[in-house]
């Protein structure tokens, strides 16, 4: 839970309130967090050093503020730069909240792969900390906003950790005993920020207490090396290299290791461990729960000697180990290099801290019990003969720790757990009972040393477990059946022993995989498709089409039939072995409009909800979104891996204020679209087409365009074959009265515009732009008779002797009223210059508009038209729309299911509709409506925890008052009997009661916060 850092870190500086210690060590269990394969897009190492220090130097380094850019004005007074129109722009007239947009990016951002990961998720959370505080000066600080956006906070970074295989998950619901209202010690604090201080302390404590039930020991054990390095830093013992700055510059701190590593560890050992000083209560409490964990293990161990003597044949029935012995912080972690000595410091400090809080090792081991007393006896630390002392003291304590942790790892290759690490000691003592009772992960690593040594042998042993559906095992993400994936050849494959039971390995894996994913199937059909040539997310679309039983699986414009194990695993391997669909990258993939407009506008009008798979950020125009919400079609888009920002570059608009009142009284607007079709357009001309004709549609549905023009060109000038300028002249689409000449247009631009020619640099432009005068002459266009676009889509400019003619050509245009949209496909070369002649003549006149790109074509329409476009991944309240990040199996489960959460949403928003509110939905939803978006998923998931999440991190910030017990009993039976929240308001109950009862309906039990 690299959160819990973040948090410490933004509050180290602050009084610790005190914190209780109790816990019970019984809820810990054996599983460990299933860790998701990191995104490989920064291969920059992140730093096992990372403490508290270093990601507060990261959060002090990232506390700057963005000043807002001058608008530049012309020369009479029209201001000549209009920002781009995104959803984001529009957020703020739209009610959305900064905490839960801050929140929703928090449940999108990937694990951290990298150093710069880090920076940036510590930025994020030091932002929601900063929008918790201003909550909390807003209301005071003493209102119930402030301690409940840290409850969402808190529960938050436990959803992200939570995973079906948790111990907590397993366990039946029980009462935790880890700490109660009476045992919170809350001090007094005056100031807002030592308010702030004791929630964040109260909320890492609740997190701790909880790490080992739901994300398993792997998460407490990190915990607890990263305190014990922050403990260090504070107490500079160490510094941490490096430090990620706000720029994503590395500025490296220079560590080099002491003389002896026994002149930082005996100090340090003698300072905590001997004298307690540099006490930290959240470090303590990690540390105590280990101890209770381990001594619980030791004691299991002793007690099942005596029942072997006493029941030898009792084997499987006995209770098993925990993992905390595998993960905890030992002094053979890290190493006495200048790298990475920092690490070894922390771990040997970490280790000796644990096991001296143990009962097994503080009380019972004679050893150990000399070793400390001799070290507290041991005068002036820093001696050099002292060192010496203290050093051969410290190594009794090692050889002694690691002697209970040899008999804890001998126990548990007895008992068939770790045979991967029994398997590297001797391959032959591998038995069928051991892999029957072996932990998934520890499975997994087996299977791979067996295939890498090519024993056939432990193989059929895996293979006769996979017999059994119950012991199947399924892949852990994406990546895992990737990097594993056997390719399927020809009947030569059959004749190889250990081919074929790799082929049935990975068979009953894929089975095992859609096993654990099948959902119900419900009346709603399905369509899973993915945007982009993206491997992970191909993988996933097929992987979610296979499972859900009313789908259909649409990829690069086919459809492909997943219905059965057979055809799923041909379409794998053709993807993972033949790159199936990757060869041709991104062309044959549609884009989202292109998908959802064909689904919507199919004759048969179904209910067809959508998922759509895609690496990058997604856009839609608000007409779409409308029309999801009409015909009732909820989308769901899912990342796999690390989103990336959909690229936009610069859009400058210079339109003048007369123009833009035209357009916003929808006066008649025509569309010309003047296209570069040389040679040198080879690589990017289709994509400019097809973008072309998608502008020409979206205009269409925003705004009144009443005819439309294509013309390619070419450079007969150079190239005496190349043909002159061809153009369909314009065509009549009034309110879309003439479909025959949008289909005649969509004809010419694929057959007649063909690349070719062009030969040096230079085009012949200005002949393409008398040629397109002569077109608006010849319909009759004119200045006072609407608004007339040109987008003028180039990668080359014109020769210096056509300088004369191109001056002319573009003042007449701009006479004739012409919006110049220029689109330069590259930069450079004779291209400036015609940019810039195009600014001297049209923008001081406001009729000007520069694109960044030819990818800016398919937004530059809502921005002209100020229509709404939105983010699909990045804004939390656009309705019918939920989005998801994810490779992982729990992850893709969740997308599965994705019906199930919409029906639930929608069931939640009749429920607490508000019998005054308009039944027209706005493309963003306000704060009071719980309705089917992003920001109300977030609640239900966070409603699914485990009860013991939310009654720790109740107990954690004071528990409820009776007023919120009341309305949490109201909301309940509301809920449970699908009672609609207005029959409390009749019923006369108390405003504030009311209030909390609709709070807690709209957030499925968890009170919902304004932010």
């Amino acid at each position: 839970m690299l959160t819990l850092l973040e948090i410490h870190s933004a509050v180290a500086s602050a009084p610790p309130p005190q914190l209780p210690v109790t816990t019970d060590p019984t809820a810990m269990e054996v599983e460990e967090a299933p860790a998701p394969a990191a995104d490989t897009t920064d291969t920059t190492p992140a730093d096992p050093n990372s403490g508290g220090s270093f990601l507060k130097a990261v959060l002090s380094g990232m506390e700057q503020r963005s000043e807002a850019a001058e608008v530049p004005v012309s020369a009479s007074g029209v201001p000549v730069s209009v920002a781009l129109k995104t959803m984001q722009a529009v957020q703020k007239s739209q009610e959305a909240t900064d905490l839960h947009e801050a929140l929703h990016e928090y449940t999108l951002f990937p694990r951290p792969s990298s150093t710069k990961d880090i920076a940036k998720l510590a930025g994020l959370v030091n932002r929601l900390i900063a929008i918790i505080a201003k909550a909390g000066l807003e209301k005071g600080g003493t209102g119930t906003t402030c301690k409940d956006a840290w409850t969402i906070f808190t529960l938050t970074t436990l959803l992200r950790r939570y995973h079906a295989k948790a111990p907590e998950a397993k366990a039946q619901p029980a009462n935790d005993d880890t700490g109660t209202t009476g045992q919170q010690a809350q001090r007094v604090l005056k100031t807002e920020e030592q308010k702030q201080a004791q929630l964040a302390y109260q909320a890492v404590g609740a997190m701790i207490r909880l790490a080992a039930k739901i994300g398993g020991t792997r998460d407490l054990c990190a915990i607890m090396e990263h305190l014990t390095m922050a403990t260090l830093v504070q107490a500079k013992f160490v510094l941490v290299p490096p430090i990620v700055l706000a720029t994503g510059a590395m500025m490296e701190v220079t560590v080099d290791p002491p003389e002896t590593f026994a002149d930082k560890l005996v100090p340090a050992v003698q300072n905590f461990a001997i004298q307690n000083n540099h006490t930290n209560e959240l470090l303590e409490l990690a540390l105590r729960l280990a101890a209770q964990q381990l001594d619980q293990d030791l004691h299991l161990i002793n007690k099942g000697k005596h029942e072997d003597d006493d029941n030898p044949n009792q084997g499987e029935h006995q209770e098993i180990l925990s993992t905390i012995h595998v993960m905890i912080p030992h002094n053979q972690r890290g190493s006495n290099t200048r790298a990475s000595w920092q690490r070894k410091l922390a771990n040997s400090l970490a280790e000796i801290l644990i096991w001296q809080r143990t009962e097994t090792a503080a009380k019972t081991d004679s050893r150990f019990v000399r070793a400390m007393d001799a070290l507290k006896a041991l005068p002036d630390i820093i001696h050099k003969g002292n060192i010496e002392k203290g050093q051969a003291l410290i190594q009794q304590l090692q050889t002694s720790i690691r002697k209970h942790r040899q008999l804890l790892n001998n126990h548990a290759r007895q008992q068939g757990f770790l045979v991967a690490s029994s398997y590297q000691i001797d391959k032959t003592s591998i038995t069928f009972k051991m892999i029957r009772r072996a932990k998934v992960g520890d499975l997994k690593v087996l299977e791979l040393l067996a295939r890498k040594h090519g024993d056939a042998r432990t193989l059929r042993l895996i293979a006769k477990r996979h017999l059994d559906p119950d012991k199947a095992i399924p892949m852990e993400s994406i990546q895992e059946l990737i990097s594993n994936w056997v390719g399927i050849g020809g009947d030569d494959d059959k004749d190889d022993e250990l081919a074929a039971i790799e082929l049935q390995l990975q068979a009953s894996m894929v089975q095992a995989t859609l096993d654990k994913l099948r959902c119900p199937e419900t009346d709603r059909p399905v369509l899973v498709t993915c945007v982009g040539a993206d491997r992970d997310n191909i993988v996933c679309a097929i992987l979610v089409a296979a499972s859900v039983e009313n789908s259909r699986l649409s990829l690069a414009g086919e459809v492909h039939d997943v219905s059965t194990t057979g055809n799923c695993i041909d379409l794998l391997n053709q993807v993972l072995v033949q790159s199936k669909f990757l060869v041709d990258g991104e062309q044959g993939f549609m884009a989202v409009e292109e998908i959802l407009n064909n689904n919507l506008r199919k004759e048969d009008k179904s209910k067809e909800d959508v998922i759509v798979l895609s690496s990058r950020d997604l856009e839609l125009d608000e007409h779409v979104l409308k029309e999801l919400q009409e015909r009732d079609i909820t989308l769901r888009v899912h990342a796999t891996s690390k989103l990336v920002a959909a690229p936009t570059g610069t859009v400058q608009l210079s339109l003048n204020t007369t123009i833009y009142d035209r357009i916003k009284a929808r006066q008649p607007l025509t569309l010309g679209v003047v296209l570069d079709c040389t040679g040198s357009m080879g690589g990017e001309i289709e994509g400019c087409k097809k973008g072309a004709l998608k502008l020409i549609s979206t205009f269409q549905e925003l705004a009144p365009v009443t005819a439309v023009n294509f013309m390619g060109y070419w450079d007969p000038v150079n190239v005496s074959t190349d043909p002159q300028p061809k153009s369909t002249g314009y065509l009549n689409t009034t309110n879309r009265h003439h479909p025959e000449n949008m289909t005649a247009l969509t004809e010419f631009v694929n057959t007649q515009l063909v690349c070719q020619g062009g030969g040096d640099e230079p085009e012949d432009i200005p002949q393409a732009l008398e040629k397109f005068i002569d077109d608006m002459k010849t319909a009759g266009l004119s200045a006072d008779k609407g608004v007339h676009m040109l987008f003028l889509i180039a990668d080359a400019g014109y020769r210096s002797n056509e300088e004369h003619r191109m001056r002319a050509a573009l003042e007449i245009l701009k006479k004739l009223g012409v919006v110049l949209v220029m689109c330069k496909v590259r930069g450079g070369g004779s291209i400036q210059t015609l940019v810039d002649r195009s600014k001297e003549c049209f923008q001081e006149d406001g009729q000007l508009i520069l694109l960044g790109g030819v990818g800016q074509l398919a937004s530059i329409a809502a921005s002209v038209t100020e229509s709404i476009r939105a983010s699909l991944f990045q804004s939390s309240n656009v309705v019918s729309v939920t989005a998801s990040v994810g490779s992982t199996i729990d992850a893709i489960a969740k997308l599965v299911n994705f019906q199930e959460d919409h029906e639930a949403l929608k069931t939640n928003e009749e429920l607490t509709k508000d019998e005054k509110a308009e039944d027209v939905k706005g493309v963003f939803a306000s704060k009071k409506e719980y309705t089917l978006t992003s920001r109300d998923r977030l609640y239900l998931q966070l409603s699914r925890l485990p009860p013991l999440c939310h009654e720790s991190v109740q107990s954690a910030f004071g528990g409820k008052t009776l007023q919120e017990l009341s309305a949490a009993a109201i909301a309940n039976r509301l809920r449970a009997e699908g009672i609609p929240v207005v029959k409390v308001e009749k019923a006369g109950y108390p405003e504030e009661v009311v209030e909390l009862v609709k709070n807690l309906m709209g957030g499925h039990g968890v009170m919902r916060v304004d932010g």
